[in-house]
């Protein structure tokens, strides 16, 4: 059995049910196709295990099926949408919600290692072979959950650092500087996530956040 495989199966199991002790790890499954729908992706790394999925940000389109990471560095507005799925063969994907204050120590620890460019705020690549153990890894404490206090601290740090010696590690840099450019979008879009309902007619309530 491949490991992705071994994922696809922890993935069916735990689709949909939200561990206590591990909010931030999640697993979605879908048995159809979407059409394209407005929405804002929060900063997050996923693994796509079976199906295909689309984003569209801009004039740009990406496209990723089984076996890709994806990474989201910053609140996203895009367009997305689910173009393979069915009910023998369900889009299935797993994430985990990032946390900054564990990337900041992670990268303070790996100052020696050279720094990636500045990227965009998404990336999507291939899965090593390593980072696909390390997702593995992460996914089985929901099936040992006695353990989660002791081990998923240490092997949600292996997955970060897989994250960051991968081809987009220099997304997750950025989340880890409070004063760059991604984290000052993160904040607007965040203020716009929690007050887009808001009527936004007066000077005052712009210089109020200048």
């Amino acid at each position: 059995m491949s490991e992705l495989d071994k994922i696809r199966a922890m993935a069916v199991r735990h689709a949909g049910r939200q561990s206590p002790q591990l909010p931030r790890l999640f697993a979605y499954t879908l048995d159809h196709t979407t059409e394209i729908d407005p929405l804002i992706y929060d900063p997050a790394a996923s693994l796509v295990i079976q199906g295909t999925q689309r984003m569209f940000i801009g004039d740009k389109m990406f496209e990723y099926g089984p076996g890709q990471s994806m990474i989201v560095a910053a609140e996203i507005a895009a367009l997305g949408q689910i173009c393979e799925a069915s009910e023998d063969q369900p889009f299935l994907a797993v994430g985990l919600f990032l946390d900054p204050a564990l990337l900041s120590d992670l990268v303070l620890e790996m100052a020696a290692i050279p720094e990636l460019p500045i990227e965009s705020g998404y990336g999507v690549s291939t899965a090593s072979a390593s980072l696909l153990g390390a997702w593995g890894r992460l996914l089985e404490l929901l099936d040992r959950p006695t353990e989660i206090p002791v081990m998923a601290q240490s092997l949600e740090h292996e997955l970060m650092f897989r994250l960051l010696m991968g081809p987009h590690g220099g997304l997750l840099r950025q989340i880890a500087g409070s004063d760059s450019r991604l984290m000052h979008i993160r904040k607007a879009m965040a203020w716009i996530r929690d007050h887009y309902t808001e009527r936004l007619n007066s000077r005052r309530s712009l210089r109020s956040r200048v």
